[in-house]
């Protein structure tokens, strides 16, 4: 959950992924707790592309999602494609990743997704949205800052 209002969220995920985009520490994809990136086996530098497109999975008022792409750069690691959804959630906006990846490595590849694989893929997007709510919950809290505003309860 993003301590930000749903109505700046698309502005500060693409400011998220502009930097990530630039090869920033955005762009290093981790297996679950922060902690662990800082080790070079539990996180990796990955090439990152993004766009926005109208997301027509919610019924509400019209808004976009960002379609997000990443090339692992190495034989071991998959490369991702998948969503980014935002919904409103009070004065807070909740952040959802979803996606898919082809695992590398063939057969044995895919022994291993069924092991552990598809465990470590689902740790590595929950990682990634936690520190993306997190950036926007940030990003609004110095905005706020800047224009002398506190934020509001919820």
């Amino acid at each position: 959950m993003a301590n930000c209002p749903f109505s700046i969220a698309l502005e500060y995920t693409e400011d998220y992924f502009r930097a990530a985009q630039a090869g920033g520490e955005e762009a290093v994809i981790r297996l679950g707790a922060p902690r662990w990136g800082r080790w070079p086996i539990f996180g990796r530098r990955v090439a990152v592309s993004f766009g926005v497109r109208a997301d027509v999975t919610d019924r509400g008022r019209s808004h976009d999602e960002v379609l997000l792409r990443w090339c692992g750069r190495s034989r071991l690691l998959p490369d991702f494609r998948g969503t980014v959804r935002m919904r409103i959630a009070g004065h807070r906006t909740r952040v959802i990743v979803e996606g898919e990846y082809v695992p590398p490595g063939g057969m044995l590849g895919v022994v291993f997704d069924v092991l552990l694989g598809r465990w470590i893929a689902h740790a590595s997007l929950a990682d990634l949205a936690a520190r993306l709510a997190a950036s926007l919950g940030e990003q609004e809290r110095r905005w706020r800052a800047a224009a002398g505003e506190t934020a509001p309860a919820g």
